[in-house]
């Protein structure tokens, strides 16, 4: 009878509490127990704590677990978007603000934008390492560097000499006379005479010993009844002292008419034009080997320029018919001097001219190398 009464108050606060579940099982193991057919006080204690959650629920105060969501039409939710977009566009009959709004106006601020990041260029996969570098392209990118500073270094020396060339040719008044007299052509001052010379002699000494002593009997710290024998033998050999180069004088290289000549401090040379069996020339000097004598001797000018200069002199009065330089006189019976002379100073010149060129190329091709290695090494390799 008691579970009957509260069935239905049960039923109608499931509801209001969210203790619903809880009251499910009660009222379950309810029904399980009248259909069992125990005794009334247990339906009793069992109503009594049903009554007990029912009055906690109250307590509580707890709102409904389940709430209604009235439902809304489709047409409202369509205006409320129509109206949200016609905010956000502006109308195309709408008139601009005057200058006196504009300026009232608060300006906008924008947000500073940070400024992208420039991506790294990918990396060079053939790009050799550093250890790699250290062991083998340092040791290329060394002799690479050598070769180019010997090379415009030397650029650099033939340029020089060849302006001081040009200046010696066009400063100096060439006069091949013809009268009987000897002239003077041209001379250099500050050269230095070299010619071969004795150098010191030479002497070895060597010696030898041999032989084997008794040293005695120790007594403290001395010997006594020592006793021994010992040879010794030294020879000494001399040798001839051999010729050397030697610089002897200094003084001025004479170019004539028949001769080329050395007035120096100590010594005077010359040789005529027609001794002259053979010259040779190396850097700034020339050799005169004269058929006369058994000694050939050295001139060494201040630059290159007079060497070169003394050596076409020396070609053209060779090969004339008198060995002489005269207006009389006939090179290779074909020309006369100072048109041989010319022809002399322009093989020069061309000759200059394919050694620059030479190494112009040489330059190129080390800045070629130099490239190679860049694109192997990156950025070790500088300039």
């Amino acid at each position: 009878m008691t579970l009957g009464i509260l069935l239905p108050a049960l039923i109608s606060t499931l509801r209001f509490t969210k203790f619903r579940h809880w009251i499910q099982i009660a009222n379950y193991l309810a029904l399980i127990l009248i259909t069992l057919g125990l005794s009334s006080e247990i339906n009793v204690a069992i109503a009594v704590a049903l009554i007990a959650l029912l009055v906690a629920s109250f307590l509580l105060k707890s709102e409904p677990y389940i709430k209604k969501i009235k439902p809304v039409k489709v047409s409202k939710i369509k205006e409320e978007k129509t109206l949200k977009q016609s905010e956000k566009l502006p109308s195309k009959t709408a008139t601009p603000p005057s200058k006196a709004q504009a300026t009232k106006q608060p300006p906008t601020k924008t947000k500073p934008q940070k400024p992208k990041a420039i991506p790294k260029p990918p990396k060079d996969k053939t790009q050799k390492g550093f250890v790699h570098y250290l062991f083998f392209g340092m040791r290329i990118e060394k002799r690479i560097r050598n070769s180019l500073s010997s090379s415009e270094s030397l650029q650099a020396n033939i340029l020089l000499q060849s302006e001081l060339f040009e200046k010696t040719i066009k400063n100096t008044k060439w006069t091949f006379e013809s009268s009987n007299a000897e002239q003077k052509v041209i001379d250099f001052p500050g050269c230095r005479l070299i010619e071969t010379r004795k150098g010191a002699r030479v002497t070895e000494r060597s010696s030898t010993s041999s032989g084997r002593g008794y040293a005695g009997v120790r007594v403290g710290a001395i010997y006594l009844g020592g006793s021994g024998s010992s040879s010794s033998y030294s020879q000494s050999v001399s040798y001839p002292a051999p010729d050397v180069l030697q610089q002897i004088d200094s003084g001025t290289f004479i170019v004539s008419t028949r001769k080329v000549s050395f007035a120096g401090g100590m010594f005077a040379k010359n040789t005529d034009f027609k001794k002259i069996i053979d010259y040779n020339t190396e850097g700034n000097a020339i050799l005169i080997a004269p058929s006369t004598g058994t000694k050939v001797w050295i001139c060494r000018f201040p630059t290159v320029a007079d060497q070169w200069v003394v050596s076409a002199l020396i070609e053209v009065a060779g090969q004339t018919d008198d060995r002489k330089l005269s207006k009389t006189s006939k090179y290779m019976d074909v020309m006369s001097v100072d048109e041989a002379f010319k022809s002399a100073i322009n093989y020069r010149k061309a000759e200059i001219k394919l050694a620059l060129d030479e190494i112009e190329e040489e330059k190129l091709e080390l800045g070629r190398e130099l490239s190679k290695l860049r694109t192997t090494y990156g950025p070790r390799i500088k300039g």
